[in-house]
């Protein structure tokens, strides 16, 4: 494809890498059971729900992000694991939404950014922070180029039902 040659490469999330806090929570996570149990061999008592309170910590903050990982990596690699969609960027937002966090007695408020691109029919949104992975793009900031409306782009994708059928972008190229 002469189109694919020249474009500029502005996400590829196959290249991301895993990020050092993930090693670190699995590292933190095994040397906190290693605790628990070296508390329990030397005859004092631990609580059930505290092993399994470090193993559900470990398991969202370590194992989640790399099983995206490496799911998206393997999804990417798969010939028809991505839909290609090629065209011209018709609307791109960033709205942050402010609200009071009812969920105690404080006045504290909760901060929400909704961001996001349609290419022709297609949208592509998301809540910063809400990915399960550095894999898929789920911040405008990481994009090498400002995605501006009238850019043509290509938008390798697919539809994520574990993260309730929102399209993840992959791979995004500036043609």
């Amino acid at each position: 494809m002469p189109d694919t040659v020249q474009a500029m490469v502005l996400f590829d999330g196959t290249a991301q890498p895993i990020p050092v806090y993930v090693y670190a929570a699995i590292a933190g996570t095994l040397a906190a059971l290693v605790g628990c149990l070296g508390w329990r061999l030397s005859g004092r008592v631990v609580k059930w729900y505290v092993p399994l309170t470090i193993t559900l910590i470990g398991i969202f903050a370590g194992a989640m992000p790399v099983w995206d990982q490496l799911r998206v990596r393997k999804l990417a690699a798969s010939e028809g694991g991505l839909t290609i969609t090629r065209g011209e960027v018709t609307q791109v937002w960033h709205i942050a939404k402010r609200t009071r966090d009812m969920t105690s007695n404080s006045l504290r408020y909760r901060t929400t950014i909704s961001e996001g691109f349609d290419v022709g029919v297609e949208r592509f949104s998301w809540k910063t922070g809400s990915c399960l992975s550095a894999a898929a793009l789920c911040n405008l900031a990481l994009s090498k180029q400002p995605i501006v409306e009238g850019m043509q782009v290509e938008v390798h994708w697919f539809k994520d039902a574990a993260q309730g059928d929102e399209n993840r972008v992959v791979l995004l190229r500036k043609l």
